[in-house]
């Protein structure tokens, strides 16, 4: 059965941070099962009226919970202990963010986000363009990470990466 109840925010695989709006049964063609209805936190590129519908004896393998505030501060304190992932090729390199952001380890996105902002101002400097890839994953990353902050520190999403260079001197986007 799922740990989730209504008002419990979850976290689905691509990034995006949903709240339990209820827990009803539903028939989809596997016979009637419990299943939790998610709202959206925050609009992403969803209609207003969009429902996320996760079998809740499913939940924990499909979900996953949101930092808590100590989670969060304890990640937003070790920002600058984080090193870099190695340069690589683009297609190793693909492969290795896509593994460590599939991974759900908030220390490892953090990473691929640091990596990224870095690769993209050598691109800059060599005067060579920062690729699709990179940019929507970066832009992706960083939208996931200030999402689940600003829902487990209860600040608005526009206010955290100020909030992160007044903890630790350093912007992390």
């Amino acid at each position: 059965m799922s740990l989730y109840q209504i008002g419990d925010k979850g976290i689905d695989k691509r990034g995006r941070v949903f709240v339990v709006e209820t827990i009803q049964e539903k028939d989809f063609g596997a016979g009637p099962s419990d299943y939790l209805i998610m709202k959206p936190c925050f609009p992403y590129d969803l209609t207003p009226d969009y429902r996320f519908f996760v079998p809740a004896d499913k939940a924990n393998n499909i979900l996953h919970p949101v930092l808590t505030d100590s989670e969060a501060l304890d990640l937003i304190d070790s920002l600058n202990e984080l090193d870099l992932f190695p340069d690589l090729g683009p297609r190793e390199r693909k492969i290795q963010f896509q593994t460590a952001v599939s991974s759900g380890e908030r220390k490892d996105i953090c990473r691929v986000i640091k990596t990224l902002k870095a690769y993209r101002e050598k691109r800059k400097l060599e005067n060579k363009p920062f690729s699709d890839f990179d940019h929507r994953l970066l832009d992706s990353l960083v939208s996931m990470i200030g999402d689940e902050m600003s829902i487990a520190l209860n600040i608005p999403e526009k206010d955290i990466n100020d909030f992160i260079k007044e903890r630790t001197g350093s912007y992390l986007f």
